[in-house]
């Protein structure tokens, strides 16, 4: 029998505004919002003074990351506290590929990791950093279980990053699986050559992380990611998105696509037998492509979101709302 639990007497929010009412939860599901009498054997949660709002999802978090010999500081258990804390009932993690040939190993850590510990839904992004014949095959047994984005590196050479031809390959075999491409967009060689620079300068101040990665690193890479995931016809995900360049290549790309499409629309009305042929073909491809979507800092002006959504889960509480489609046994 599903437990019924009535959060009282709080401020609703919704995406119409907010007003004083109840939410009464039937199990996992949201049974009734407004003035709402209390059900027998009901839990009743008292909200005065609080604001109830939806659950939210954080598609970018790195739980236990390792990373060029450290390990980021919140596990499962601490980090998805705080996220509960915050209003955040489902997240969504980087898995970062721990062999060189396979993937299934690292969604079985990661797994591993999550089990038990964790307070709120959650699923994975698989990251993969070298994408080998094996690892591309290994996608298909990923999407299988679950997992719906793939994320690429441009950067952190050495460690993370995949070359051009790999980034192409992934996005193609994404494609493929009707999964999402993620990417790190910034030019990993430039970079390790400035930081190169910098350390035998002596010059390992804080403000040298910045000065080590200049504007048009970000600018460069972003634009190459959207011509190559332009080119397979991939879906892409371009995450914090920080400078002003970046996302005029970003806005070109799909301005790029809206006249392709725009192309195709007056080529579909010709009746004539000279039809533009390859023009028509080439401008067909790009029109089916889907839009580019950016992820931004504080820096940028505009947000885009992506419809990746999560297919696993299994947190350990009992929380009031989910967010996450279908959880795990």
């Amino acid at each position: 029998m599903s437990q019924t639990t009535l959060i009282a007497n709080g401020t609703v929010v919704t995406a119409d505004g907010e007003f004083a009412g109840d939410v009464l939860i039937d199990g996992e599901k949201i049974a009734a919002v407004g003035h709402v009498a209390v059900p027998d054997g009901a839990e009743v949660v008292d909200a005065a003074g609080c604001f109830v709002l939806p659950g939210l999802i954080d598609n970018h978090t790195h739980l236990s990351m390792p990373f060029m010999g450290t390990m980021s500081s919140d596990d499962y258990d601490t980090g998805t506290q705080a996220a509960a804390a915050g209003g955040v009932t489902c997240l969504v993690d980087f898995a970062i590929q721990n062999q060189p040939d396979n993937l299934q190993s690292t969604l079985d850590e990661w797994r591993g990791r999550a089990d038990g510990a964790a307070h709120v839904d959650y699923g994975f992004h698989m990251a993969i950093t070298n994408a080998s014949e094996p690892v591309l095959e290994d996608m298909t047994a990923m999407s299988e279980a679950g997992v719906c984005s793939f994320k690429l590196f441009m950067a952190y050479k050495g460690a993370l990053m995949v070359r051009d031809d790999e980034l192409a390959a992934c996005m193609e075999r994404a494609r493929d699986l009707d999964a999402l491409t993620m990417v790190h967009a910034e030019n990993g060689d430039i970079i390790d050559l400035l930081v190169r620079r910098s350390l035998a300068r002596g010059d390992t101040s804080a403000i040298h992380h910045a000065l080590t990665r200049p504007e048009f690193v970000e600018a460069e890479a972003t634009g190459r990611a959207a011509r190559i995931a332009e080119h397979v016809g991939a879906p892409l995900f371009v995450v914090h998105v920080t400078c002003g360049a970046a996302a005029a290549e970003i806005d070109a790309a799909r301005a790029s696509r809206a006249a392709a499409t725009s192309a195709l629309r007056r080529c579909a009305t010709r009746r004539t037998t000279d039809c533009c042929g390859a023009t028509c073909s080439v401008a067909s491809s790009r029109a089916s492509r889907p839009t580019i979507a950016r992820s931004t800092t504080s820096r940028s002006r505009a947000v885009w979101t992506t419809s990746a959504s999560c297919r696993m889960g299994s947190p350990r509480s009992n929380t009031v709302s989910r967010s996450c489609g279908t959880r795990a046994s």
